[in-house]
C-alpha cells in the first residue's frame, strides 16, 4: 500500500469519531484510565 514501518508491528491505534469530544475524552481518561498520547482534534469545517 505504499506505507512502510520497517517491520515494526502497529502496537496501538484508537480513533474516536464523536460529536461530544469532551465526553469521549472523559470516558477514556476517567472511565478507562487511559491518557491520550496525541490529540488530533479537528475544528469544524476542516477535512
Amino acid at each position: 500500500m505504499g506505507l512502510k514501518n520497517n517491520g515494526m508491528p502497529v502496537l496501538e491505534l484508537r480513533v474516536a469519531l464523536t460529536r461530544d469530544y469532551e465526553r469521549a475524552v472523559e470516558f477514556y481518561c476517567v472511565g478507562l484510565g487511559i491518557e491520550p498520547a496525541q490529540n488530533g482534534q479537528m475544528t469544524a469545517g476542516m477535512g
